[in-house]
């Protein structure tokens, strides 16, 4: 059998195409996600600008909360915060 080939090979004519919408959007996705950290990053320095020092660290009273709450170390089910009823109880008159 005899065959007539390009030494190169086969080349799709939409080849460089292909090449150069991947290199387009991953230049897309890669400046959206710079975008999304710097966006974040100045809102924690804006919240730590803003709250006392006590509240950042976790210090402050935590009206309402038990111990070990903001860990969620006392149940209460998914999107409850780690709250359970009971906290929500008033306490007894004295």
């Amino acid at each position: 059998m005899l065959a007539v080939t390009d030494r190169r090979g086969w080349t799709p004519e939409w080849l460089p195409v292909v090449v150069a919408v991947v290199v387009v959007v991953s230049l897309w996705v890669s400046i959206a996600m710079a975008v999304i950290m710097i966006n974040r990053r100045e809102h924690m320095w804006l919240l730590q600008a803003m709250l006392p020092k006590k509240v950042r660290d976790g210090e402050g009273s935590g009206k309402g909360r038990g111990k070990g709450a903001e860990r969620g170390s006392q149940g209460g089910g998914v999107g409850t915060g780690g709250f359970s009823d009971h906290e929500h109880e008033k306490p007894p008159i004295e």
